[in-house]
């Protein structure tokens, strides 16, 4: 067998998307590890909401700047190189926290400030590799399986989230930090190891980047990607609605361990519990995503459909106090959130010219992460001032999303967008 019987596009498990996928599968596992680890070590250590939101929005704050900074470094070098440095350096940073813990155990200020560092570092870094990875699949597989594509990649997210965090809220209580972060290093290595195999094409860069004028030409950039959003219709409502809907689920996420302990009343094994089935809710969705074959209007009405389950499920979590109903009610919600992230995401991946489709992506992330670090600081306060009334802040969260919805529903470019398949690529450009 030839190298361009392995490695070309020409079906969808293919040599180079394999070894991406089970790397990436192996990373995002110890990635799970680390953020119970986090979430619980900083609960513990000092019990406070408002620090741990704190701590989340400052840790966030840099992936802003780096989502459309990323997005042109996809689009400018290569793309393969940046996926490697970008899960090496994660994975030494981690090393970095585990020494702390090692060494510093006694000075609980000095490993709080180790894992904000640490924190940072992933949120610069994270934006960068997340346009590059997302960047590479419509070039590792056939055109009309990018969507498939798509739902396997979050098939594997959703699987670690599932196993991860299932079972990494035992594991903390029995292992403690020091080993879900250890572990995380390890995933890091090994998936930046396995992307050293893949074959991913190069970009096409209009023209080598001229160093002396590197501002300029990055705010160029910028700009052309700033210019392509907001001139296709639809796409711009798109990240809109993303960014609104992102920051009114974040207070859900974020006092997420409040609610497990506090609210519900349960070990905090219910924790992974509860993630682990919106995980498993998700995977379905992906799986549906992956298999359903809707077009135009009817893909629309869907997808808007599995947009107000997710809101209303968010929002209904607020009344419930028995922990399997409501980690059923995460388990439907879970479904509507996979299947309507496969898609958005694959009409972004398919409508965009490679050349400009890092940049665009990392818009996306950047706008719709854009809100989130203000959500995370105002969610820990609010929390607090309203004594920790959780039921308040759920169903005033699931209202909120479901008006926005609502608003969005009646735009008609938003729901040409929805409507999009390769077939109709004129309609949004090429």
């Amino acid at each position: 067998m030839n190298n361009t019987e392995i490695t070309g596009p020409d079906k969808l498990w293919n040599r180079n998307f394999f070894i991406q996928w089970q790397g990436q599968m192996v990373s995002r596992l110890g990635t799970q590890a680390f953020i119970i680890g986090q979430l619980f070590f900083i609960k513990q250590e000092t019990g406070s909401a408002t620090l741990l939101g704190l701590l989340a929005m400052l840790s966030s704050l840099p992936g802003l700047i780096m989502g459309p900074v990323g997005g042109v470094l996809a689009d400018r070098f290569s793309r393969k190189l940046i996926i490697i440095l970008s899960d090496f350096i994660r994975g030494v940073s981690l090393l970095v926290l585990c020494a702390a813990l090692i060494f510093m155990a006694d000075n609980r200020n000095f490993v709080l400030l180790v894992m904000f560092f640490v924190s940072i570092l992933n949120s610069i870094i994270t934006p960068i590799f997340s346009s590059s990875i997302q960047s590479t699949i419509p070039d590792l597989v056939p055109q009309e399986k990018v969507t498939s594509a798509n739902s396997i990649a979050q098939l594997s997210v959703q699987i670690t989230v599932f196993f991860g965090q299932m079972l990494g809220g035992t594991l903390y209580r029995i292992f403690g930090p020091l080993t879900l972060f250890f572990v995380d290093a390890l995933s890091f290595f090994y998936s930046s190891a396995s992307e050293v195999l893949v074959d991913i094409p190069p970009t096409k860069s209009k023209e080598p980047i001229q160093w002396k004028g590197i501002f300029n030409t990055f705010w160029q950039d910028l700009v052309e990607g700033w210019k392509y959003v907001i001139d296709r219709p639809g796409l711009k409502e798109a990240i809109l609605a993303s960014a609104l809907l992102a920051f009114f689920s974040t207070p859900i996420i974020i006092l997420l361990p409040f609610y497990v302990e506090d609210f519900l009343k349960v070990k905090i094994d219910w924790y992974g519990y509860f993630l682990a089935f919106t995980g498993l809710g998700a995977i379905l969705g992906y799986i549906l995503a992956g298999t359903l074959r809707l077009r135009g209007k009817q893909k629309s009405n869907v997808l808007i459909g599995f947009m107000f389950v997710n809101s209303i499920g968010y929002g209904i979590l607020g009344f419930i106090h028995n922990p399997y109903l409501a980690v059923f009610v995460a388990f439907i919600a879970g479904i509507a959130t996979g299947f309507i992230t496969v898609h958005i995401t694959s009409i972004i991946q398919q409508s965009t010219p490679t050349e400009i489709r890092g940049r665009v992506l990392g818009l996306l992330g950047a706008l719709s992460g854009s809100l989130t670090p203000l959500a995370m600081g105002l969610s820990g306060i609010i929390a607090d001032l309203l004594d920790q009334n959780l039921t308040l802040i759920y169903v005033g969260c699931g209202i909120i999303m479901t008006v926005l919805i609502l608003g969005f529903a009646f735009k008609k470019d938003f729901r040409m967008f929805l409507s999009f398949t390769p077939e109709l690529k004129k309609l949004v450009g090429s």
